[in-house]
């Protein structure tokens, strides 16, 4: 059985390599993969460029595929903390504009992610900033920014299917009916607004700055509260516990991604009005 299951993996990987080479050779990617500085594509762009079609084919392919099963894959999504900034925030937006009631892939990315944070402090108690901002470092590239995907991609798809992809309402209606829940957990520098809270990328250079050990603590404290809540996010998609997530779970699924990757999309989004609604042409 076990046999199987990694032929389908390696089969599944191969046909991906297969559809990225056609890709380039189509002109709708680079003609070699790069991995883009990791601030490249966040804050406001996201804004004037959401989800690109190329974005979107491949966060389409990665939900149909079931590319999360993939161990590779699984193993690039922790080495890199998820996704850069832009498209940590355009994955969740492209999966909820296609199944707002059922963010199953994004919630196991994040329940994985968010348990290695968890373990990550429990591991450096008493609090050696050191240790800690060795595990907090990120590893690898993006893998969408390292195939070379960006607010301009070009990809397959009807023009329907990609018009939706391309659709923030969703995560911006997901984002504004939790915002009582995950609005203290925003990094102050993310914001701007200086409020002692950091990502995880805030607190690794603050680390690097010779942070203290009450604020190592706090973010300690948060990432326990997040893992808690996003756990049992998570868990409400099993059969037997389906309709137990609260309001609070599925905001943690908002603060596990701010906290891992960054939180500038998303502010951009919650903040503009009524702009991000329109679809990018």
């Amino acid at each position: 059985m076990g046999g199987r299951a990694e032929s389908g993996f390696i089969a599944m990987r191969e046909a991906r390599a297969r559809y990225t080479e056609l890709a380039r050779r189509l002109g709708l990617l680079p003609s070699q993969g790069r991995a883009l500085p990791l601030d490249s594509h966040g804050g406001r762009e996201f804004i004037d460029c959401p989800p690109s079609d190329g974005e979107v084919h491949y966060v389409w392919s990665f939900l149909l595929w079931g590319s999360l099963m993939q161990p590779d894959i699984r193993r690039r999504l922790r080495q890199a903390w998820g996704l850069c900034e832009r498209h940590a925030w355009a994955f969740l937006s492209v999966e909820a504009a296609f199944r707002p009631q059922f963010l199953h892939v994004s919630a196991l990315v994040y329940e994985d992610l968010m348990g290695r944070a968890r373990h990550t402090f429990r591991l450096t108690r008493p609090w050696k900033a050191g240790r800690l901002r060795h595990a907090l470092r990120q590893q690898e590239p993006c893998i969408m920014c390292d195939i070379g995907y960006g607010p301009h991609s070009r990809g397959f798809g009807s023009a329907d299917l990609l018009g939706r992809g391309r659709d923030i309402a969703s995560l911006r209606s997901i984002a504004e009916a939790t915002r009582p829940w995950w609005g203290d957990t925003v990094c102050g520098i993310c914001s701007g607004e200086g409020s002692p809270v950091r990502c995880r990328r805030h607190l690794r250079d603050e680390l690097l700055d010779g942070a203290g050990s009450r604020q190592v603590e706090d973010a300690g404290h948060l990432v326990w509260r997040i893992t808690e809540h996003v756990v049992r996010f998570s868990n409400s998609f099993r059969w037997e516990l389906r309709g137990t997530d609260t309001q609070e779970d599925r905001a943690a699924l908002i603060s596990a991604v701010g906290w891992c990757s960054g939180w500038r999309p998303l502010l951009s989004i919650v903040d503009s009005g009524g702009a991000g609604h329109e679809l990018s042409g």
